[in-house]
């Protein structure tokens, strides 16, 4: 009797899946690992149509520094083995920009909201209210990185006022905006 082998089905190297997330002006991309892969080879484009190699690396996460804000910026990834590359990730971009704010109410007193934030790398802030959540005013624009609190006042007592900040970057002469903070709302004391 003859034997008869099973043909062993050997794992095609895929394309893998990139996640993309930006700090400031820094570019983490990040993807699934690739069974049989050695090396990863990342390229990037500055138009979405040319791409031009920038890294290989055997790790599943590259970072790219030093960009240029309000530039978008286009990646893709092959994953590599010892005989054959994978066809390219979907393309992932990003439009470089100040990191988003994280905003808190520090204090409410009966005619004004003390306000605080988190440090970004930026040029300055911008704060707006609102009494509706609805339509916005901007009251104070801040140009400086290290102020990192501000004070509205003139309020009313007893009403609830809503608030959210941008930072932004001034790139040749304009300004770039980050994306507004989470909207952050509180009571005014009643008058004592």
């Amino acid at each position: 009797r003859q034997k008869t082998y099973e043909a062993v089905e050997i794992p095609q190297i895929t394309k893998p899946v990139v996640k993309i997330s930006n700090d400031n002006n820094k570019m983490m991309l990040e993807w699934d690992s690739q069974i049989r892969a050695i090396k990863y080879i990342v390229y990037i484009s500055t138009d979405g149509k040319k791409y031009s190699k920038v890294s290989e690396v055997t790790d599943t996460k590259y970072s790219d520094k030093g960009l240029v804000y309000n530039k978008k910026y286009y990646y893709k990834v092959k994953a590599c083995d010892s005989e054959k590359c994978s066809g390219y990730s979907e393309v992932v971009s990003r439009t470089i920009k100040p990191n988003k704010v994280v905003l808190s109410i520090k204090s409410a007193g009966s005619n004004n909201v003390k306000l605080a934030w988190e440090k970004v790398k930026t040029t300055g802030y911008e704060v707006y209210r609102s009494t509706d959540n609805k339509k916005w005013e901007k009251i104070k624009t801040i140009s400086s990185n290290d102020t990192l609190e501000f004070n509205s006042k003139s309020l009313k007592a007893n009403k609830i006022y809503y608030f959210k900040v941008r930072a932004y970057k001034i790139v040749s002469g304009k300004k770039v905006y980050g994306s507004y903070s989470k909207v952050v709302s509180t009571r005014t004391a009643p008058r004592s």
